[in-house]
């Protein structure tokens, strides 16, 4: 899998920073408030707000704060129409929307300088489904019902530049008890498929499954350890007595064990993600 260096220079979070910016500044100066006003009703620190919006720095906000400034904005809208005439006050919320609405739409140009990664299903170790070929099977969220419901993932560039975009991604929900010291419940974690004719690297993460004759497939996550004799073991991460020794497989050709075609490696771990949301 070719590896080109990512562009460090580049700044991919630029035009949703920027679009954030111009939104709170125009807010300020359509409803005649200050940065400590909205702050206070977003339930925000002001000089962090006040930090972001005059300074030079590198982050965006959070979806979270972004969602509480939006809403601040519509409750501080409200407050400021009932000190005026009627139809200055619908002109002002018109303005308001108008303004929100243009947000919405420049913001999505953060997907320019991102990568959609279909979702296929969930890492979770005993959890076992009957899984489609090749690999990875477009199956459903309603194969697992507590699956939520997403399909895709837009993943930052600047996680996942660095690899060849040649290179088939996939993304997985993490549930998976055997690495829960890594990845908490409702990660996701986005894979490069793995086809098996290049070299791995003690310490990787990589998506194991574990099939059984009856075609029924486990997805989890684990943690490769290569040996000299062409063998590797497959650590698990988990806080549970239940997950706690390896799995040896053969992973080189010149190996002098038969390589076990139930566990195989599908795919080496990237990128991952938290879902902040419910």
């Amino acid at each position: 899998m070719a590896r080109p260096p990512a562009d460090k220079d580049a700044d991919y979070a630029a035009p949703l920073r920027d679009a954030q910016r111009n939104l709170i500044q125009r807010v300020i100066a359509l409803l005649e408030i200050t940065s400590t006003e909205l702050a206070r009703e977003a339930t925000l620190s002001p000089s962090t707000l006040n930090k972001f919006v005059n300074s030079d720095v590198a982050h965006v906000l959070s979806a979270r704060t972004e969602k509480k400034i939006l809403d601040a904005i519509e409750n501080l809208t409200s407050a400021r129409m009932k000190g005026l005439p009627a139809d200055a006050g619908q002109a002002l919320r018109k303005n308001v929307r108008t303004l929100l609405e243009s947000f919405r739409i420049n913001s999505t140009s953060i997907l320019n300088y991102s990568e959609r990664v279909m979702i296929v299903g969930t890492a979770r170790a005993d959890h076992w489904a009957v899984l489609g070929y090749p690999w990875p099977p477009r199956w459903s969220v309603a194969d697992d019902p507590e699956e939520v419901n997403l399909t895709e993932l837009w993943v930052p560039k600047s996680l996942v530049g660095a690899v060849d975009s040649a290179v088939h991604k996939y993304a997985l929900r993490v549930k998976d008890p055997s690495f829960d010291r890594v990845y908490k419940d409702r990660s996701y974690v986005v894979a490069a498929l793995y086809p098996g004719n290049y070299l791995l690297r003690s310490g990787q993460k990589v998506v194991v499954r574990r099939v059984r004759p009856n075609d029924h497939a486990e997805i989890s996550i684990k943690e490769i350890q290569l040996l000299n004799d062409g063998n590797a073991w497959l650590w698990p991460r988990s806080t549970s007595p239940e997950y706690q020794q390896p799995t040896k497989i053969v992973v080189s050709p010149n190996a002098d064990e038969e390589a076990d075609q139930s566990v195989r490696i599908v795919g080496v771990v990237i990128a991952s993600m938290v879902a902040e949301f419910p």
